[in-house]
């Protein structure tokens, strides 16, 4: 469970008026007022609590920079959008990341840069074996990290000063899965959003749900009933093939639309399942191969079997100009009754549909599965500090303050405003939104590709509509194995 987002949860009420109001310095106890504060069309009442103290001594910088080189991109949302901005604009998450970085280099007399980069991984890499002291912080995508992390470029968190992992602005799950050997070369806080705006839900067509008399799904995912099985029923009610030619094309109705064969993945993981585990001991075990992922393949490829749903993959020829477009083309043109979305989905469908829509959890395996899981993919970025940096306790004392005063303005202007009251139009879906963030995991096996283990679910299985599963994994095996334990030593290596 995400403690990042559920701490939030129980702040929010101070968190949403902190966001507009206030940008408390790091070292002071916030106090805010009960007054209800008006964010956007709703009003959000302030209760009067207070929120964690953070301990960083009261330090002249005397003007020194403090350089985060993140992440550039043609499409706005693989980009940093966290880390600066030059000055007010209106919007509620520009004008909470300006405020914040103006009260921390008030304090402490510094200066944050942002660098954006289209090849942040080459810049960082370059630099660090070119022995060039050019970045205090850098974001990477999360498909990056291992062989960014293994090459030795990034500095073992545990050991640079300031940061305290026990304080709630850092999230302590994210730091166990990602911890190896007692190190923490890279991690996430409330300062970072990308991470955040990567991980998987569902949104679907409210408008058909109701004309083909679905039911209530938002209550069935509130009280824990929303399965694949379910989704599974719900989807085939709405599918089909619309111009009977015996071939699902453009002309069709689906159940659901994929984004890519990466979406197969996605609905296993939902179900319980990892390709990693780690024991109380830190150590390390593949655990993918098990009756229950089998059972759970089954089931997810019943839901995607492609006389009901699609995958963008199977589209070239098929559309005009992107194929990568055809889910979402589908679902604005309300020919798909669900899609996989991110937050940053329910912008474009606030803007781009003429219907309602709502959010969902991933589906559980069944009733019994104890919370619903999610995850983010190899796009979402997270951060760590370069070894080459000349003054890595000044990197620590201004992530430290950053991912302090980020939980109580910009986290909540994107998550508890932009998100969750700007972009959603029922009551329920900011709920589920909290109970799908409580739920994102961190799979060693998909972060690290140990074996290329990931690729059994990533593509083979989705891209066969098989399920070929035990006979992937055979082979596979060896090579996983042998790969985890020279990864293990390698990473044992690094200094």
């Amino acid at each position: 469970m995400s403690k990042t987002i559920q701490t939030k949860r129980t702040l929010t009420a101070i968190l949403t008026m902190a966001m507009l109001a206030s940008f408390t310095a790091c070292g002071d106890t916030a106090e805010p007022s009960a007054d209800t504060t008006t964010t956007t069309a709703a009003d959000t009442t302030v209760s009067a609590e207070t929120v964690e103290v953070c301990e960083l001594p009261d330090t002249d910088w005397e003007e020194q920079e403090f350089r985060v080189l993140g992440m550039l991109n043609s499409r706005s949302y693989f980009c940093n959008f966290e880390i600066d901005m030059d000055e007010e604009t209106g919007d509620v998450v520009n004008d909470a990341i300006y405020h914040r970085n103006t009260a921390i280099e008030e304090r402490y007399n510094v200066t944050i840069t942002q660098i954006l980069s289209e090849s942040p991984k080459t810049d960082l890499v370059s630099s660090v074996f070119a022995g060039e002291d050019n970045y205090d912080l850098t974001f990477q995508a999360v498909s990056d990290l291992p062989s960014i992390m293994t090459s030795g470029c990034l500095y073992d968190l545990n050991q640079i000063s300031y940061i305290d992992f026990d304080k709630s602005w850092w999230n302590a799950d994210v730091n166990e899965a990602l911890e190896i050997g007692g190190s923490l070369y890279f991690t996430t806080s409330d300062f970072s959003l990308r991470d955040k705006s990567r991980a998987y839900m569902l949104a679907y067509n409210a408008n058909i749900v109701e004309d083909y008399n679905i039911g209530n799904l938002s209550q069935l995912a509130l009280e824990g009933k929303w399965t694949i099985d379910k989704m599974n029923e719900c989807g085939r009610i709405f599918a089909s093939d619309v111009d009977q030619n015996g071939s699902m094309n453009m002309s069709d109705k689906y159940s659901v639309g994929c984004a890519s064969y990466g979406d197969f993945a996605c609905y296993v993981v939902a179900q319980g399942n990892r390709i990693i585990s780690k024991d109380d001991s830190g150590e390390l075990s593949i655990v993918m191969n098990s009756e229950h992922m089998i059972n759970s393949i089954d089931k997810v490829l019943q839901l995607l079997d492609r006389s009901v749903s699609m995958y963008c993959n199977d589209f070239q020829g098929i559309v005009d100009g992107d194929m990568w477009t055809a889910h979402s083309t589908l679902f604005k043109q309300e020919q798909a009754l669900f899609r996989a979305a991110m937050l940053p989905t329910l912008q474009t469908l606030s803007s781009a549909v003429n219907f309602d829509y709502r959010i969902l959890p991933m589906p559980k395996y069944d009733e019994e599965q104890e919370q619903y899981y999610t995850m983010s993919d190899g796009w979402a970025l997270m951060f760590g500090i370069p070894v080459s940096v000349s003054d890595p306790d000044f990197s620590g004392f201004m992530l430290e303050a950053l991912s302090y005063e980020s939980q109580s303005t910009t986290l909540p202007a994107y998550y508890e405003t932009s998100c969750k009251t700007k972009y959603t139009y029922d009551e329920n879906s900011p709920i589920l939104i909290d109970m799908i963030m409580d739920g994102i995991v961190y799979d060693f096996g998909m972060i690290y590709s140990v074996g290329g283990l990931d690729e059994i679910l990533n593509s083979t299985i989705p891209s066969k509509g098989e399920n070929v599963f035990s006979s992937a994994y055979a082979s596979a095996e060896p090579a996983a194995l042998a790969d985890l334990e020279s990864l293990i030593e390698e990473l044992s290596s690094v200094e």
